[in-house]
């Protein structure tokens, strides 16, 4: 989920990006996997978030989850026979900007 906020800045180097995108596929398996072992889907709807406050930011960002404009378009209401806003939220990941994956990375680094 990290990596999408810087993964445009690396498009001028292919190989940088191709790995930058590897770890972002790793990283949001991870992130799956451990709502599955916490009983929850591997998504999240809307902007819901199960996680303890300290995680808050996870899911918080600047543009939150339960975003329905993507691309420039609002999308809200569009898919009513396909899962409505709902759906809609959970098919895609919103960015995070610079000072909130520092902020989210900074929970883990110690030191």
């Amino acid at each position: 989920m990290e990596i999408t906020a810087q993964a445009g800045a690396l498009a001028n180097d292919n190989a940088l990006l191709q790995y930058a995108l590897q770890i972002h596929s790793v990283e949001a398996r991870h992130a799956a996997q451990v709502r599955r072992m916490r009983d929850e889907k591997g998504w999240i709807t809307q902007s819901e978030n199960t996680l303890p406050a300290a995680f808050a930011a996870v899911y918080g960002g600047a543009t939150p989850e339960s975003d329905k404009v993507q691309g420039g378009v609002n999308l809200a209401g569009m898919f009513a026979n396909f899962g409505g806003d709902d759906a809609l939220t959970e098919a895609f990941d919103e960015p995070l900007t610079m000072d909130e994956v520092l902020a989210i990375g900074g929970i883990f680094i110690i030191g």
